[in-house]
């Protein structure tokens, strides 16, 4: 986004090179994941672990971008909840990985689905939320069991003028079956940074 300098620009290809990068080094990780017959529980929460790495270094690769946090501390990962956040950038998802390893979100098909990265994403138990989030509580229970927090963006997409949009009622419907306390997080100025489309 303008203005435009050579340290944007210089930022910015690092970024989307580490990004590209990382996603071309985990995937035969998770490959090789896949294949190993035993232990699958716990070799999924190691690839939850390297992709919070991955996420928490990619988001401080950008340097061009100031970040703070704000209440940070007050998020409990001790038991599962639901976090809700407002959706204005691609970025968000990567900040919501990486929060904690103990994460799952709910994602939109292309993300899902993508050729790039979408097995690594199903591989983590990411779930779409075009099916539905009533037809997701039963493979979403196993992973609340196992202590893992949902994050929902309950606009269901990724605002283009920054306003949040309404909320669908799946995160609300979410935390009634499983009983779950709801996190709200609010993300601020990612739209400025990496705009939808």
């Amino acid at each position: 986004l303008p203005p435009v300098s050579l340290v944007n620009l210089v930022s910015s290809v690092f970024s989307f090179g580490f990004f590209i990068g990382g996603c071309l080094t985990l995937y035969p990780i998770q490959i090789i994941f896949r294949l190993i017959p035993f232990g699958q529980k716990k070799l999924k929460l190691v690839y939850h672990h390297m992709i919070r790495i991955f996420a928490w270094l990619l988001l401080h690769s950008m340097i061009n971008v100031r970040k703070k946090f704000f209440n940070k501390e007050r998020l409990d990962f001790s038991k599962p909840s639901i976090i809700i956040a407002n959706h204005q950038s691609f970025i968000d998802v990567i900040v919501m990985m990486s929060l904690h390893p103990k994460v799952l979100i709910l994602t939109n098909d292309w993300v899902y689905n993508s050729p790039f990265f979408g097995a690594q994403i199903r591989y983590l138990g990411f779930l779409p939320g075009s099916q539905g989030v009533e037809n997701n509580i039963e493979k979403l229970r196993p992973w609340v069991e196992d202590g893992y927090t949902i994050v929902v963006f309950p606009e269901g997409t990724r605002s283009k003028d920054k306003k949040i949009g309404r909320f669908h009622k799946g995160a609300f419907l979410l935390a009634q079956e499983f009983n779950l306390d709801i996190c709200p997080i609010i993300l601020h100025g990612y739209n400025d940074t990496m705009r939808k489309n």
